[in-house]
Formats: C-alpha cells, sequence, structure tokens
C-alpha cells in the first residue's frame, strides 16, 4: 500500500496504489492547484446544518433532504438500480445537513471520495 507523511504544510505520498486511484488523486490535485492559482485561498462559511434550506422552491430542511435521498438510495440497492449519481447526491445531501466542523469534513471527505472512485469507473469503462 501507501502511506502520507506530513512535513509541516506539505505532505508526501509513499508507496504504490492503484493505477486508477493515482490518476483520479492527480487529476484532483491538478484541479485544485488551478483553482488556488485562479482564486487564491479562499475562506467561505460553510452553509451547512440540518435546519438549512437546499436553496431550492422545496419546503424541506437538509435533515430532511438527506433522509431522503438515503430512503431513494436504498430502494435503488435493493432494485438493483444503483448509480454514480444516486450515491454522488446522498453523500452531498448528508455533507450539507451536518453542521459539526468536524462531522463535517467526515463527510466531505467522504464525497471527495465518491466522485474520485466515479472518475476512476469512468476511467476503467472508457479503457
Amino acid at each position: 500500500m501507501f502511506d502520507i507523511s506530513i512535513i509541516g504544510d506539505r505532505a508526501r505520498v509513499n508507496g504504490e496504489m492503484p493505477i486508477g486511484l493515482a490518476n483520479a488523486l492527480a487529476d484532483i490535485v491538478k484541479e485544485r492547484l488551478r483553482q488556488d492559482a485562479k482564486w487564491g485561498e479562499q475562506n467561505h462559511p460553510d452553509g451547512t446544518g440540518p435546519e438549512r434550506s437546499w436553496g431550492l422552491d422545496d419546503p424541506g430542511s437538509a435533515r430532511e433532504i438527506a433522509e431522503v435521498f438515503r430512503e431513494e438510495t436504498d430502494h435503488k440497492v435493493r432494485e438493483g438500480k444503483l448509480t454514480w449519481r444516486d450515491i454522488a447526491l446522498e453523500e452531498i445531501a448528508e455533507a450539507f445537513a451536518e453542521d459539526d466542523p468536524e462531522l463535517l469534513r467526515a463527510e466531505l471527505n467522504q464525497v471527495s471520495a465518491v466522485f474520485a472512485a466515479w472518475a476512476e469507473a469512468i476511467t476503467r469503462r472508457v479503457s
């Protein structure tokens, strides 16, 4: 496998990982560097929490929306019709419903991992 060493404000990855994961992570790193070059360091409010609206014309809170997506994902699993979009929407909804900074960070890591896995799947499919 591999390990990550943290040295000050830098990190070094040592070891081996599957090529699909390495490519997905490299693309994410490139995009983050591009974003920083374009916008500089960004520090926005989280805008999340269980009672927050999704900003749509819906009456549901973020907590309620997260539950709807969880139930929909479970339903699609049972039917054998689960898509990457379903998984991503559930994870995003769970993140939007979180207001504790540590739990929000964990949810965002899950969102990132789902999108990286989705990118890996696309690479496998088109290769």
